[in-house]
């Protein structure tokens, strides 16, 4: 039997034109348990020019404190500039078991989506995004948060 080679990619120019509306979402994981802040954390840099349309924090576990709530934040940076009008949080009230929790989607208690300034948003190609990860908590958790996930997405300029 004939072995069938790869699937023709059409015209090359579409191809092309394809790759430069397609921008993937830029992540950050950070594993285990989180203890402390941490600044100026790299996503990457942008692959077309565009504008950042979300950033969202997912957690596989959103920590516990018995004594005090705990809340994990999140401020973005597109080369060094802020470009939130409001930062996404993830929050644990006080004697709640920790849970996986993302601030992708609302409804959940304790957790604030991020809001963009429209007019701070917009990347071009090479442009360097990054984060703070920042952890709010009066004592030291009983259950650290663990597991942060930091998640930028883009929309293609409009041509």
């Amino acid at each position: 039997m004939k072995a069938m080679g790869p699937v023709p990619m059409g015209d090359v120019s579409e191809n092309r034109r394809l790759s430069a509306n397609i921008m993937p979402p830029l992540m950050d994981v950070i594993s285990g348990e989180v203890y402390y802040n941490q600044y100026g954390r790299p996503l990457g840099a942008a692959h077309n020019s565009g504008r950042v349309s979300d950033f969202y924090l997912s957690v596989l576990e959103c920590g516990r404190d018995d004594d005090a709530p705990i809340n994990l934040s999140g401020e973005l940076y597109i080369n060094g500039v802020t470009c939130l009008t409001t930062k996404p949080s993830i929050g644990g009230a006080a004697s709640e078991a920790g849970s996986q929790k993302t601030t992708r989607i609302a409804g959940d208690d304790d957790i604030t989506q991020a809001v963009i300034d429209g007019s701070a948003n917009d990347v071009t190609a090479g442009d360097v995004l990054s984060w703070d990860c920042i952890i709010d908590s009066q004592s030291s958790p009983d259950t650290k948060i663990n597991g942060i996930v930091a998640v930028v997405v883009f929309e293609p300029e409009s041509n």
